[in-house]
């Protein structure tokens, strides 16, 4: 079997969900809890002093952030589910190609897990959104003293949000999660175009990296990435800071600030390359290292070395 097959793809996938299936509805559920008491005790003890609107303005910046962290974790853990001996076993024994059987824990670990991550978000907030409605009809929960949020409440694009309604205590926090989270770079421009595409080959290189380092570790392979992420991260702004460098910049033009340029650093276009190549280069050496796997390998890492 040397040809990718759509098929076997497709039962080995199932293969791998239908042996994490119990764990994975499991870990969703407890998540789940976890976002409705987080939201539960910020809601009683830290909007003392706040509305509503700024109460969802807050889960969805802190929603951002632990999705963010939850889903490199999780592709850090491309091969945590076959870790296990006997499932590492039946694993290898399936009846598809190398290619097919990565690919599948790549689609589960970046797309099934990461989609059940953010359905846990929507049931812990849908929790909570049932639990303060359940006070407000009993006319338990406080209401907001301050002026009344409406039309005027606005995302960072300044579309409306929340037309001709006051915001409750009890609204979705997943509009705000979701501005918050996606970045608004505009695409009539080339400046915008180019924001895009360097977004989109940052974000294939995270990827890579963190795959890269699941597939090589057996142990602690999101600490390490990361720190390899940051250490990467921290040498380019000191190299970019020390010769003045920059990739996007604003500028103002006129002396009341009214109008300003938008410039793109030669450096961007390097990037757009670079990066997707290193991507490669990191999903190539993660195949390599998957096609070395054996039943029993070092606790620390996935590969022998000296074979």
């Amino acid at each position: 079997m040397n040809s990718f097959s759509i098929n076997r793809f497709g039962n080995t996938l199932r293969w791998v969900l239908s042996t994490n299936f119990r764990s994975l509805l499991m870990w969703t559920i407890g998540a789940a809890l976890v976002v409705f008491m987080c939201e539960m005790l910020y809601w009683k003890f830290g909007t003392l002093n706040e509305s509503p609107y700024e109460m969802l303005r807050n889960f969805g910046d802190m929603g951002m952030v632990l999705f963010v962290i939850a889903s490199v974790v999780l592709i850090s853990s491309v091969v945590a589910g076959i870790n296990d001996k006997r499932k590492r076993e039946s694993f290898m024994m399936l009846p598809s190609t190398n290619a097919e059987k990565y690919l599948s824990l790549i689609v589960y670990s970046t797309v099934v897990c990461i989609l059940c991550v953010f359905l846990a978000m929507v049931l812990g907030d849908t929790l909570r959104m049932a639990f303060l409605w359940g006070r407000d009809l009993m006319g338990f929960t406080p209401r907001y003293e301050g002026e009344p949020e409406s039309v005027y409440i606005t995302n960072r694009w300044g579309d409306v949000m929340y037309a001709n309604s006051w915001v409750r205590w009890y609204d979705s926090a997943l509009p705000l999660f979701w501005n918050s989270f996606l970045p608004n770079f505009g695409i009539s421009t080339w400046y915008g175009i180019m924001r895009w595409a360097f977004f989109l080959a940052s974000m294939l290189w995270i990827h890579s990296l963190y795959t890269l380092g699941g597939t090589l570790l057996r142990k602690y392979a999101f600490v390490a990435s990361s720190v390899v992420f940051i250490l990467l991260t921290v040498g380019l702004g000191k190299f970019m800071n020390y010769f003045d460098l920059y990739t996007f910049r604003s500028e103002w033009i006129d002396a009341a600030g009214k109008y300003y340029r938008h410039m793109i650093s030669p450096l961007v276009y390097v990037y757009c390359i670079v990066l997707p190549i290193l991507s490669i280069a990191n999903y190539w050496i993660s195949f390599r290292i998957f096609k070395g796997f054996e039943l029993i390998t070092n606790k620390w890492i996935n590969y022998d070395f000296h074979k």
